[in-house]
């Protein structure tokens, strides 16, 4: 069950979102702004919160429709940001953080002032291109925040596998 909190108005600075951003990077970024952890960001909407990792994979309707209050957005919005919807068999597949990021668009939201935005298809295991820009996805190394440059075993079929 989710409590609304009494008096809660929404935020006076709304950042945009970056295409294809993971909800948890918006409030990440909202909080950066606002000066606050994430966690008590996300709290200001869903008072219960337990984990920015839970409303990426976990989000219900209701909640969605109290974020929205809180950021000024559709709940579709906020939903179309989260991999919640994803049936049960993809579901796995997804990261607990970034295993992958594009360069294009990295560059892209730096220039649009969201240089730490994190893309929800850099978390899609199975993806290969951007689904933004349809540019090759590059694999990060555990944890560093560059992309490696390694080739893949299989760069020889790189054409045949994106046709």
């Amino acid at each position: 069950m989710i409590r609304e909190l009494s008096g809660t108005r929404p935020l006076s600075v709304i950042l945009k979102p970056v295409p294809d951003e993971l909800l948890s990077s918006w409030i990440t970024r909202h909080a950066d702004f606002y000066g606050v952890p994430p966690l008590t960001m996300l709290r200001h909407a869903i008072p219960e919160a337990t984990s920015l990792w839970q409303a990426d994979t976990h989000l219900r309707p209701t909640a969605a429709v109290h974020i929205a209050r809180l950021f000024r957005s559709e709940s579709s919005t906020i939903l179309a940001m989260t991999t919640s919807g994803f049936p049960q068999s993809a579901a796995r597949f997804v990261a607990p953080r970034a295993i992958q990021c594009c360069i294009a668009c990295s560059e892209q939201n730096s220039l649009r002032g969201a240089a730490t935005a994190v893309q929800r298809s850099w978390i899609e295991g199975w993806r290969i291109t951007c689904p933004v820009c349809r540019q090759r996805q590059q694999d990060k190394k555990e944890g560093a925040s560059a992309p490696t440059s390694s080739l893949s075993p299989f760069e020889d079929l790189w054409v045949d596998a994106i046709q």
